[in-house]
């Protein structure tokens, strides 16, 4: 979650340049840009805690984990009391798999922010991925209470129904999340792809995936999907082909072998040599 622009601040001439910049980033919706605007403020404003953050968000949003936790770090170092940096990086760490880190991060913020609902929202998406769905439940849905046009809410409670296997309710929420302006496009309609694979939608799973192209084509989960959408199609050639441009744009498929989609691939010689590269390099 991005912090907006200071309007006062923008009054201010003295400050005008860094402001600009500032504003100019958080309108745009392109994560490459906004990275580049960002990087100039802090060019100017080297301790510009919310210009940290938003770097960070703009990082994850390219699936940079690791960079944006490099800025999450300086901006907790300098303001150790700031609660949506802590909620950030829980993020971040949630989307590395590094579950210990993720709760101690979101817990720390939600004790510096208790009505910060980005945090709750965060936890219910860990705890949906430990299956402690009761607890999840409510930990979505007290984010819902604090800000019911809070889009990222929705996001993660449409993700929790799914794991639960309430498609259609999913479906809503999803969509609830895109007219509240979800701000990553690319992941709304992966999801939304996920969605209507787990419904035997294919094609229309290929047609979200289409418009995730259309946003940003380097996104590597697109071409993981694909991958998966191809297996339940039985279409090997494609399956394998699309699952190796996942992995040469950065998406950790191996974590991902639990999914049904590589049922008839898991335990083959040509997946386990594909894979074995990319994943020494990404533990090296």
């Amino acid at each position: 979650m991005a912090e907006p622009p200071n309007k006062e601040e923008i009054e201010k001439k003295e400050k005008l340049s860094s402001n600009e910049l500032f504003k100019l980033a958080f309108e745009n919706k392109n994560p490459l840009i906004q990275t580049n605007f960002y990087k100039q403020v802090l060019d100017l404003e080297p301790d510009n805690r919310n210009a940290l953050n938003n770097i960070a968000v703009a990082l994850y949003h390219q699936n940079r984990f690791h960079e944006a936790i490099e800025y999450l770090n300086r901006s907790i170092e300098l303001y150790p009391t700031y609660g949506l940096a802590y909620a950030n990086r829980a993020h971040c760490f949630n989307q590395l798999g590094n579950i210990e880190q993720a709760f101690k991060d979101v817990d720390r913020a939600i004790e510096l922010n208790p009505n910060l609902e980005w945090a709750y929202s965060i936890k219910g998406n860990l705890l949906t991925k430990q299956n402690k769905f009761e607890e999840a439940e409510k930990q979505l849905q007290k984010a819902i209470d604090i800000n019911p046009n809070s889009p990222h809410a929705y996001f993660n409670r449409a993700y929790f129904k799914e794991e639960t296997g309430k498609y259609e309710e999913s479906a809503e929420d999803y969509k609830k999340a895109q007219v509240l302006g979800f701000d990553n496009e690319t992941l709304l309609y992966n999801n939304l792809a996920v969605l209507s694979r787990r419904l035997g939608e294919y094609d229309k799973a290929l047609e979200y995936l289409e418009k995730v192209k259309s946003v940003n084509p380097d996104f590597p989960n697109l071409y993981g999907t694909m991958a998966l959408v191809y297996a339940d199609k039985s279409d090997d050639d494609n399956f394998y082909k699309y699952l190796k441009m996942a992995l040469d744009k950065g998406c950790l498929a191996w974590n991902y072998l639990s999914d049904p989609g590589f049922n008839n691939y898991r335990d083959t010689q040509k997946l386990k040599d594909l894979m074995e590269p990319y994943q020494k390099k990404y533990n090296a």
